[in-house]
């Protein structure tokens, strides 16, 4: 992109108000409310669908099938703003996920996974260099679980839940969303350069031969975004690019499911682990087989005898049984950016005041802290639609 561009040198198409990096829930349902502001808007999307991180992927001689589990957590407003969406429906996420500690506390292995997000502590898929919030992400599950097996937690907990359909679904009603809308949609598009221009107050960005000029440019935590200058000097935005590895695993002799979703604490070879049996289209064939998947630390072999660990420690914390075999194991790798709300509000400064970011590393932390701005949007876009029909006041009590 080169420094001498203008606005005087851009089609009065290419000037928005905004654009956004990326199609993801969040990202659409902010769209949805900078155009109920009277902004116009353009989003980004590399992929040619909408959705983000909610995806799916092909096994092959198996079928289509999650990613991963994707849940809400019962933070303010998120179970009543998702109502909100027509055709979209909460269920209740069974079997409870659970936590896996590397030890036995208190004669057990796993404890309730919602009494350790009540600290909102999410450790990063990484372990990176010791931090103290590292060391905070391996003493508070055993803090937490001790004082929710004796009784001194005093918190109400809803089970969390998760959308009927999955992935397809929630894609569909996010169809659904833009169809009709004013703001603009870009897929199989990638931003490849950012130029911030401090004395016009604008951020240019080039999308292979095409130029768009916006008065913001807004960042999901989530986003890639590369190739940035502010005011003609490079510079890179903070965080971490993490590689993630994920395997998806075809497990036969296992006709219970033991498990919706894990998060291990201290595990030598993976961070998160899930049963995505049930999201298999067509259904799995294979009586007592099961599709488990989990995403893997970057520093072990990804090869079977990983699978194999991974799978001997759901056996030994009880969650899987123990005559279970591996039968394939498929494996996938991508890069996932990861900021902290610190490094969020670094990009801002960073951005002249022209860069905004969103925070995207939870879903239902998205929704808890930006119900108040999304929700008219949301209710304007399914105007005479049949919804939960709760009013605006009581969904952002509730």
């Amino acid at each position: 992109m080169t420094e001498a561009i203008h606005t005087a040198d851009l089609d009065s198409g290419n000037l928005y108000d905004a654009v956004i990096v990326g199609a993801s829930p969040t990202s659409l349902f902010e769209a949805m409310a900078l155009e109920l502001e009277g902004k116009s808007v353009l989003v980004v999307e590399a992929a040619d669908r909408l959705g983000g991180a909610w995806t799916t992927r092909e096994l092959p001689g198996i079928g289509v099938v999650e990613c991963g589990t994707h849940y809400l957590i019962d933070l303010p407003n998120v179970y009543s703003f998702m109502d909100q969406i027509p055709r979209i429906e909460l269920l209740p996420v069974e079997p409870m996920p659970r936590y896996v500690l590397p030890r036995r506390v208190m004669g057990r292995r796993t404890g309730d996974f919602r009494s350790r997000w009540a600290g909102k502590v999410s450790p990063r898929l990484s372990p990176g260099a010791p931090k103290i919030r590292a060391l905070r992400n391996l003493v508070s599950p055993y803090y937490r679980y001790a004082r929710d097996a004796l009784g001194l937690d005093g918190r109400r907990r809803s089970p969390l839940r998760y959308i009927d359909g999955g992935t397809p679904a929630l894609v569909r009603a996010l169809n659904d969303l833009v169809s009709g809308r004013r703001f603009k949609v870009a897929l199989n598009q990638r931003i490849e350069e950012v130029r911030v221009s401090s004395s016009e107050r604008l951020v240019y960005c080039k999308l292979g031969a095409r130029i768009v000029a916006a008065k913001e440019l807004v960042i999901p935590g989530s986003a890639h975004v590369k190739n940035v200058f502010i005011d003609n000097k490079k510079t890179d935005l903070p965080g971490d690019i993490v590689p993630s590895v994920q395997l998806h695993m075809i497990v036969s002799s296992a006709p219970e499911q033991k498990i919706s979703f894990v998060q291990f604490s201290g595990s030598a070879y993976a961070n998160l682990a899930s049963d995505l049996t049930a999201t298999c289209v067509p259904p799995l064939a294979g009586a007592g087989h099961r599709i488990l998947s989990a995403y893997v630390r970057n520093d072990v072999p990804h090869d079977t005898a990983t699978a194999q660990a991974i799978l001997e420690e759901l056996k030994t914390a009880g969650l899987l049984e123990s005559g279970a075999a591996l039968v394939n194991a498929y494996w996938s790798r991508f890069d996932l950016p990861q900021r902290s709300l610190e490094e969020l509000d670094q990009i801002g400064e960073i951005g002249k005041g022209l860069f905004r970011t969103l925070y995207a590393h939870s879903f239902s932390i998205a929704i808890s802290e930006n119900a108040s701005r999304w929700l008219p949007a949301l209710r304007s876009a399914f105007a005479g639609t049949e919804t939960g029909g709760a009013s605006e006041e009581e969904l952002i009590r509730s």
